[in-house]
């Protein structure tokens, strides 16, 4: 196989869907803050480009984000102290992807304010993006002051207040100009009414029929799934490079076992995307320093499948959604969440299924600490003797189990 021809602005929503993730009581707040900024670009005259470039921007601006506790922060109050730290993460991670690049900048100043940005190196450089950024910081902030109308539908009720108290940031936290455009629009019901979460799923599919072709080259997947792969490892210091350790160790499995280059790519891009779905898992249950209870056990069960919803929007990517999804399937039907047979699991997933266990069993977690691989080898047997395992697999761990360990905690790349 080779690897997918991927669209770029499906893999910005893919970002952008797994960010919102990590809000759980609000699944929408990137796709509205991408709504905002790209209508108010609209009605500050820009052109389709333009309303392209602030809905993305607003879909990736808190890609710096991957704890729940920190998100709740930034939806619920509109200045926060510690803001800052996500933008920067967000920008370096723009940057590590070259066609996200442009974006960078909006992403790290969408916290600051108008009177330090109008101030500062960038905008006596680079006028425009400052304006940009600040954009997406009102957009960001309507967002963040609306939302505790969404779940009674109070937003018309609240709307007057919202409106003066944005009114009267103009010229501190944000630029006059825009907050001209927002006094304009927000005096229209239509403004606020459209920020239901049924209207942001008409936009988002608007906004999706408008995809121009451009598609990532292999290089800029990869360095895409890199990416996807950091914010995920941010959601936890217990999992920390998991998934980088799973694709490591995916791909020395693939190689070890003559697959292609390209299959070896694709099978590394799935083992680096099989955590998405725990964006969206609590922080306390993902860091519990105990064994879950059965609620608690279920919520952590349904990561899973919310990296197949995740994973299965990337047109042509679609057979690596599935060995990243199932990679808790086992080959006795008893794993999850499809319960799949031996049959129905193709090699690849049963590699990113052995990588990850492996991965895990030799990582410290806070429930206790990172086994030796004479302890994971042995574990892995008993498992084999269960039919939980792939025997062709343990005899590659079996072979040479100092190399499989390094290579899984990244003490060695495989030659």
């Amino acid at each position: 196989m080779t690897l997918p021809a991927v669209s770029l602005q499906d893999y910005i929503f893919t970002v952008a869907h797994a960010v919102d993730l990590v809000g759980l009581d609000d699944p929408w707040h990137g796709r509205r803050v991408g709504l905002l900024a790209a209508e108010l670009a609209v009605l500050a005259g820009g052109d389709a480009a333009s309303r392209k470039r602030f809905y993305h921007a607003g879909l990736l601006h808190d890609c710096g984000v991957s704890s729940t506790a920190v998100h709740q922060s930034l939806t619920a109050e509109l200045e926060w102290r510690g803001a800052d730290a996500h933008c920067q993460r967000g920008a370096a991670l723009l940057l590590r992807c070259a066609p996200l690049a442009p974006m960078a900048e909006l992403v790290r100043h969408h916290h600051t304010r108008w009177e330090l940005l109008a101030a500062s190196e960038l905008y006596r450089s680079q006028p425009e993006t400052a304006l940009a950024a600040n954009l997406v910081y009102l957009a960001d902030r309507i967002d963040a002051l609306s939302r505790a109308s969404y779940a009674d539908r109070s937003t018309l009720a609240m709307a007057p207040s919202l409106r003066e108290q944005i009114i009267a940031l103009s010229g501190s936290l944000f630029a006059p100009q825009w907050v001209e455009v927002f006094a304009d629009a927000s005096s229209r019901e239509a403004f606020w009414l459209m920020l239901d979460s049924e209207c942001v799923l008409d936009y988002q599919e608007e906004m999706r029929a408008l995809d121009d072709g451009t598609v990532l080259s292999a290089e800029e997947f990869v360095a895409g799934a890199y990416l996807l792969a950091d914010i995920i490892d941010a959601k936890s210091p217990f999992t920390a490079e998991h998934s980088l350790g799973v694709a490591r160790l995916a791909r020395f499995f693939a190689s070890r076992l003559g697959l292609g280059d390209d299959r070896c790519a694709a099978i590394e891009i799935a083992g680096l995307l099989h955590d998405i779905g725990k964006l969206q898992i609590p922080d306390d249950i993902l860091d519990s320093p105990c064994g879950l209870n059965e609620h608690d056990a279920g919520i952590m069960r349904s990561h899973s499948f919310a990296t197949y919803m995740v994973l299965k929007r990337l047109k042509g990517a679609e057979e690596i959604a599935r060995w990243a999804a199932w990679h808790h399937e086992t080959p006795d039907g008893r794993g999850y969440p499809f319960h799949l047979h031996a049959g129905e699991m193709p090699l690849e997933a049963r590699i990113i299924h052995v990588a990850d266990l492996y991965q895990a069993l030799a990582q410290h977690r806070p429930y206790r600490k990172a086994m030796s691989p004479e302890a994971i080898l042995k574990l892995l047997q008993l498992r084999l003797d269960r039919h939980l395992l792939e025997p062709d697999l343990l005899a590659l761990i079996a072979a040479e189990p100092d190399v499989v360990h390094r290579v899984a905690v990244g003490e060695a790349v495989p030659a």
